[in-house]
């Protein structure tokens, strides 16, 4: 997962990160990133997942994820440049 807070710089993968695994796919990444949320703490996984997988679909290059509270970030698509 990527750390989101007070850093201002752009965040980074790590190493394993960075792809994933050939015979994984990205649904199932933000699938399981999104069950990991933590009860109570108002993040919009759900959503985020909605819009992650459209922005994939659609090969979009910008995603927005404001306002949903979130305190990670999934693997992002390639084609995701903003």
């Amino acid at each position: 997962m990527w750390p989101v807070g007070d850093y201002t710089g752009r965040i980074t993968p790590t190493a394993s990160e960075a792809f994933p695994a050939a015979n994984t796919s990205y649904y199932t990444l933000w699938q399981t990133w999104a069950s990991e949320a933590i009860v109570g703490e108002g993040e919009q996984r759900d959503i985020a997942v909605e819009r992650l997988c459209a922005c994939l679909s659609n090969q979009k290059s910008i995603l927005d994820l404001g306002d949903l509270s979130l305190h990670t970030l999934p693997l992002l698509p390639a084609c995701v440049s903003t």
